[in-house]
């Protein structure tokens, strides 16, 4: 069971997914008061991992590589899936210590989990072999949610509207006033069948011969192979993925 130091840090990272991986939060703070949601969690053999979430701290045009990450971050790195994750990312392991981040326009979330280790007899913390192959599908699935969910955040109170041809329950965030529509809803309207997955936490859909790939935590839609772009991150809302209008767009052109 996870000790919180405030309820609303649930709001921004998905302390439930970590949970079930086995780590036990030690430290966490609150968005509303600090404006940063951080989480840092251990496991009984030693690893750790550590979540931040930035809903205000962004730069201007959604760069790594500009501001005060300019030291630590490339510009354009692509996450371990090779989907798209938002307007920048970067992934490294190196010494023993996974990480990987993105930004927005409008948020920054940073992951990093630290590998196996043993206490010699030294009493030095040595690093053990190690496949990340499992560790990097679950990072990018924390990386994308926590995303995801900040950008839920955004969104107003939801009513109908017509959205890419369809009437669906929609809402328009308050920093971009982008108009966001319920994916799963407008999928049931348009004839789109929806199949999830859960290593890197997208739907593809199906329409006939026609197909979309959407990344949770992505500004972009993959329809019939091509990247478009959706102008904002698909989000979390009330437990519903929500897509931008151009979005939803992107995905009817290639009906």
């Amino acid at each position: 069971m996870f000790i919180y130091f405030y309820q609303h840090i649930g709001d921004f990272i998905p302390v439930s997914k970590i949970e079930e991986a086995g780590y036990r939060g030690t430290v966490a703070s609150d968005p509303a008061r600090s404006e940063t949601a951080i989480l840092v969690g251990r496991q009984p053999g030693g690893r750790s991992l550590m979540v931040r979430v930035d809903p205000e701290e962004a730069t201007p045009n959604g760069r790594l590589i500009e501001g005060p990450h300019s030291a630590s971050y490339k510009d354009g790195t692509t996450p371990p899936s090779g989907m798209s994750m938002e307007t920048d990312s970067y992934f490294v392991i190196r010494n023993g210590r996974l990480s990987l981040s993105a930004i927005t326009r409008y948020e920054w979330v940073q992951f990093s989990m630290t590998g196996p280790n043993r206490t010699t007899s030294e009493g030095y913390r040595e690093k053990l072999e190690h496949d990340w192959t499992n560790d990097q599908k679950f990072a990018e699935r924390i990386v994308r949610r926590s995303l995801a969910m900040t950008a839920g955040q955004r969104i107003g109170d939801l009513k109908s509207r017509t959205v890419a041809g369809s009437s669906v329950s929609a809402g328009v965030c308050r920093k971009s006033d982008r108009v966001f529509g319920d994916l799963a809803a407008w999928c049931s309207a348009r004839g789109w069948s929806m199949t999830h997955s859960d290593d890197y936490d997208y739907y593809t859909l199906r329409k006939g011969g026609n197909y979309a790939v959407v990344p949770l935590g992505s500004a972009k839609v993959k329809v019939n192979g091509v990247w478009k772009d959706g102008v904002d991150t698909v989000a979390l809302f009330g437990g519903k993925w929500f897509l931008t209008q151009q979005a939803l767009e992107a995905i009817k052109q290639g009906e």
